[in-house]
């Protein structure tokens, strides 16, 4: 049967031209006798395919009751990469992707996940810059990771500084992440 009755036999507008609500549009009631259908904000209408979608913007996914709901910080929703309408629609209903080790996201609806800093690590689902610490073997200085000088070592990421070797022992290897790098001093 008829889904809705917008007066016309056109597709893309909401509802199709054999009467069937379209793709992330939703139809209300009548006016004067015929369906209204819009693509709700925050969706915006697409060109997929060839046809029109309604869908949720990047950064955002559909939840089970048809709103488009976003993205936690921490997590992210890329724009559709299928050129179907109903694989476009599959893929909003898929929740939002956890951003993945050494990356984050900061604010609610991301459309991507930002790297670290070079020789940073953070845990996957990061939500902030904060969250990336440096490496084994680096230390903050100056808004970037630097290896730890010759004759020190840094075993954990984190914010802490390198430390010396022993007493007696001294390190050829700068980013050394060991004390097993330290060896006894030549006399």
């Amino acid at each position: 049967g008829e889904a809705c009755d917008d007066g016309n036999l056109n597709n893309d507008d909401g509802c199709s031209a054999s009467c069937q609500i379209e793709i992330g549009f939703w139809c209300y009631g009548t006016w004067g006798g015929m369906s209204y259908c819009t693509c709700p904000s925050p969706r915006s209408v697409e060109v997929i395919g060839g046809s029109k979608v309604c869908v949720c913007p990047p950064g955002y996914h559909e939840t089970e009751d048809g709103r488009c709901d976003y993205c936690l910080p921490g997590y992210f929703k890329a724009v559709c990469p299928y050129d179907s309408g109903e694989a476009c629609r599959n893929y909003q209903l898929e929740p939002c992707q956890m951003c993945e080790e050494d990356k984050y996201s900061m604010g609610p609806g991301q459309s991507e996940c930002l790297a670290c800093p070079l020789n940073a690590v953070a845990p996957s689902g990061s939500s902030h810059p904060d969250d990336c610490l440096c490496k084994a073997g680096y230390y903050w200085f100056d808004g970037r990771c630097m290896p730890c000088a010759r004759g020190t070592y840094k075993t954990e990421p984190g914010p802490e500084p390198c430390a010396y070797c022993p007493p007696g022992t001294y390190s050829i290897t700068p980013a050394s992440d060991s004390d097993v790098w330290c060896i006894d001093c030549v006399a």
